[in-house]
């Protein structure tokens, strides 16, 4: 069910300019799109009443979302909990836009704009609402990545809602894994230029369970799938009874394909309220192991030097901000080309910069100045 229409079937289908206000079961505008290549639009759309699902649309395929806004309550159904989109496939897009409503309750997958995204992309948009939800799969922007023979991608985003993941199990096969931008990317999945302030925190027990600021486990099952982050931070705080990473928190199955992490920092610390010793913490990625490649990353701030950059694995220059601090606040240090990976430099002239009174003089992101 939506609140404006129940189905878009037809090719080029729009919607321009409504809002609902109304309680819903499903998506707040739309329940659901099943045409291909993102031919049907949503435009310009507001929901501010109460919905079982998602913000916008429930189960969205062949869809463009375009500045679109969601300000009610997100109550999770029994696959979705989602600000703007529960499920994203078949080349869609979410362009421009914004969800403000708290979501809570029960979902598999739970995001604050998208819940599950497959072959799809999310652009220039961000979430200010708090997720308080019991998921497998729970990420500030979006919980799941499914793509199977095309790149999902977010960029020019940024999360600085909460998020509070409180499933716990001992099952490995629905293992909860939380982060500020992605929880779980399954096989094809791009992330750059984006940002968390959002505090995150998971209250799973389970060995297998990860947490991280941007994105909890970045996982590849063959030697075309590739994990592709750069241009990323993290200055929340990171709490968990598990496995916790700064930046990242596990390069899964990564001997198939690659992982590759490049420009990132984290200030925000990272916090174990668990009891085993059998975890893995790290500042910048609990878990790098395989064919991860961590390249020109760092971190501290909030996060203490009796936090090691990885709990297991390695990086070329990764550094720790203890004697650095007030170089890693200048535009010099970054610039410096013998202080970084050659083939990957900071790009101040275009991506990023250094602004009085921003970030606690840590680099922002020019392009997400919009």
């Amino acid at each position: 069910a939506g609140g404006i229409v129940g189905m878009m079937a037809a090719m080029q289908s729009k919607i321009v300019n409504c809002q609902n206000s109304a309680t819903v079961v499903g998506g707040g505008i739309v329940g659901l799109s099943e045409t291909m290549d993102g031919v049907n639009v949503v435009l310009n759309c507001i929901n501010s009443g109460q919905v079982y699902g998602a913000g916008i649309i429930l189960d969205g395929g062949g869809i463009n979302l375009i500045n679109c806004i969601n300000n009610g309550t997100v109550e999770g159904s029994s696959s979705y909990a989602a600000g703007i989109a529960g499920s994203l496939d078949s080349n869609s897009s979410v362009i421009g836009c914004v969800n403000n409503g708290q979501i809570s309750g029960s979902a598999t997958y739970a995001g604050g704009l998208v819940g599950e995204i497959n072959e799809s992309q999310i652009i220039n948009s961000y979430n200010t609402g708090d997720l308080n939800v019991s998921a497998q799969y729970a990420g500030g922007l979006a919980g799941h990545e499914g793509s199977y023979s095309s790149t999902s991608s977010i960029a020019r985003s940024y999360n600085i809602g909460s998020v509070t993941n409180t499933k716990n199990v001992s099952s490995t096969s629905l293992v909860p894994y939380t982060a500020g931008i992605l929880a779980y990317a399954d096989r094809y999945m791009n992330i750059s230029n984006c940002y968390n302030k959002g505090n995150i925190t998971s209250l799973s027990e389970n060995a297998s369970s990860y947490t991280a600021g941007i994105i909890a486990v970045s996982d590849t099952d063959s030697s075309t799938e590739n994990g592709q982050y750069k241009n990323i931070y993290n200055t929340g705080t990171v709490t968990a009874n598990s496995n916790i990473g700064g930046i990242i928190g596990y390069t899964r199955y990564s001997t198939y394909g690659s992982c590759d992490l490049d420009n990132a920092f984290n200030t925000g610390n990272v916090v174990y309220n668990g009891s085993s010793d059998s975890v893995y913490i790290g500042g910048v990625a609990a878990n790098a192991v395989n064919a991860a490649d961590v390249a020109n990353a760092y971190y501290g701030g909030a996060c203490p030097s009796s936090v090691p950059a990885f709990g297991s694995g390695s990086g070329t220059n990764v550094s720790y901000l203890d004697n650095l601090d007030s170089l890693a606040k200048t535009e010099e240090w970054f610039t410096t080309a013998s202080n970084w990976n050659s083939s990957s430099q900071w790009d101040f002239a275009n991506t990023w910069a250094i602004t009085e009174g921003e970030n606690d003089g840590y680099p922002v992101l020019v392009e997400l100045d919009w």
